[in-house]
C-alpha cells in the first residue's frame, strides 16, 4: 500500500472513477462529501492512438479492460485501488480483426473478454472473444461466431448480459434491407458464440446505449430519438414497457443508480442530462433539470458507487453534480480540468477492505 506522506500509514482508496475518450484515459479517487482527490498516474498505460470507445474493470476489480478502434484494439493492466494502474497484460497473440467501437465486456467470474465493433470487410465477424485469466492474461482466442454480421454493420455498442447468456449488439448504421436495431449472440462460458438472433420487430433506429437493470430484468437502449425501457430473461430481449418522455434526439448514455430506482439519460440536445423515477421497467417522473446544465452534449453517465454523485461526459469534458436520490439534482461540484475531452465511457468502482 501506499504510504501517507510523513506518517507511514498505509493509505486506503475506497472508491474510483475512471474516463476514457479520444486518446486520453484519466483516473481519480472519488471520496464522498469531498469530491475528487488523488490523480491515479497512467505511466503503465500503453498509449492508444486511437479512439477509447469503453473501459471496463473486472469483477474482482483488479483488472483494467479498455477497447481501441486501433490495434490492438483490445487493453488490460493489473489494477489496485491503493496502487493504482499496474503492469501491462500481453496483447491477445491471435489478432483482433475488428474495429472496437462497440466497447468491451468481461463475463462474471472474469473467465472471458469479449469485444464488438466494426468489421473491417465485409464477411467478417462484428464480435470477437478470448479466454482470460488475471494470473497469465489473454488465452485462446473463441471460434468466431458461425453467423456473421449482415455486410456494411457497424454496431455502436456491444454487451455481455449479465446472466452471461447472450452477447447484445446496437446497430449503429442505418442499412438497406435490414430492418432491425438490435441483434444477439447465444453466449456460453466454455464454448463461446452460439446462433444469432435478429430482433426484427425491435425497428427503433440506431441504437447507441445498452444499459441493463441491477434487477436483471430489464434492459435499456439508447437511440437516435429516445430511450427505451424492455423486459429481459436469460432468453434475451422481450417486450417494450416504456419510453422516457423529453429526449427527442441522439441517447449515447444511460446509467442506473444502485438500487435502479433511479435512471439517468444523456443526450446530445439541452438539458444534455436527464434523470428519472424508475420501477417495474418504466421511466417515472421526471426530476427537475440541474440548475446548471452542461455546456455542451453528453455521452456518457455514471452514478458514483454511494448515489452521492452523478457524472455526465461528453464534448468538452464532464460535468459532476450532488445526487440526492429523493431530491434529484444538488449543485454542480469541481471536476478535474484535465478531463477536457469527448469523454465516451466512465466507469465507478468501490472496493472495500
Amino acid at each position: 500500500m501506499m504510504n501517507l506522506l510523513g506518517t507511514g500509514k498505509p493509505v486506503v482508496r475506497e472508491q474510483a472513477i475512471a474516463f476514457a475518450g479520444g486518446s486520453s484515459f484519466k483516473m481519480y479517487e472519488w471520496v464522498p462529501g469531498t469530491g475528487y482527490t488523488y490523480e491515479y498516474s497512467t505511466t503503465n498505460l500503453a498509449n492508444a492512438q486511437h479512439t477509447l470507445n469503453g473501459i471496463k474493470f473486472s469483477n474482482n476489480k483488479d483488472v483494467l479492460f479498455r477497447a481501441s478502434s486501433g490495434s490492438p484494439f483490445a487493453l488490460a493492466n493489473a489494477f489496485n485501488i491503493n496502487t493504482g494502474i499496474g503492469a501491462a497484460y500481453s496483447n491477445p497473440s491471435s489478432s483482433i480483426t475488428l474495429y472496437a467501437y462497440g466497447g468491451i465486456s468481461v463475463n462474471s467470474n472474469d473467465t472471458a473478454v469479449i469485444v464488438g465493433g466494426q468489421m473491417s470487410g465485409d464477411g467478417e465477424p462484428v464480435v470477437q472473444a478470448w479466454a482470460w485469466s488475471t494470473a497469465s492474461g489473454f488465452g485462446t482466442k473463441y471460434a468466431d461466431p458461425s453467423s456473421l454480421g449482415p455486410d456494411n454493420m457497424n454496431p455502436y455498442v456491444c454487451q455481455l448480459d449479465p446472466y452471461d447468456a447472450n452477447v447484445l449488439l446496437g446497430v449503429r448504421d442505418n442499412i438497406s434491407g435490414h430492418a432491425y436495431s438490435i441483434f444477439k449472440y447465444a453466449w456460453s462460458n466454455s464454448s463461446g458464440f452460439g446462433s444469432r438472433t435478429t430482433y426484427t420487430s425491435i425497428s427503433i433506429g440506431r441504437v447507441y446505449a445498452i444499459e441493463f437493470h441491477p434487477s436483471n430484468n430489464y434492459v435499456v437502449l439508447g437511440t437516435n430519438s429516445s430511450a427505451k425501457s424492455y423486459s429481459y430473461s436469460s432468453s434475451g430481449m422481450g417486450s417494450l414497457q416504456s419510453t422516457a418522455s423529453g429526449p427527442s434526439g441522439e441517447v449515447d448514455g444511460i446509467a442506473f443508480n444502485s438500487s435502479g430506482s433511479v435512471a439517468a439519460v444523456t443526450e446530445f440536445g439541452s438539458p444534455y442530462i436527464n434523470a428519472y423515477s424508475y420501477s417495474g421497467g418504466s421511466f417515472g417522473s421526471k426530476f427537475s433539470n440541474p440548475s446548471s446544465l452542461p455546456g455542451s452534449y453528453r455521452q456518457s453517465a455514471r452514478f458514483t458507487p454511494d448515489d452521492d454523485a452523478i457524472i455526465c461526459g461528453g464534448g468538452g469534458g464532464i460535468d459532476t453534480y450532488n445526487w440526492n436520490n429523493s431530491t434529484g439534482f444538488g449543485t454542480k461540484i469541481s471536476s478535474p480540468s484535465n478531463v477536457n475531452f469527448q469523454t465516451k465511457s466512465i466507469q465507478a468502482i468501490k472496493v472495500t477492505s
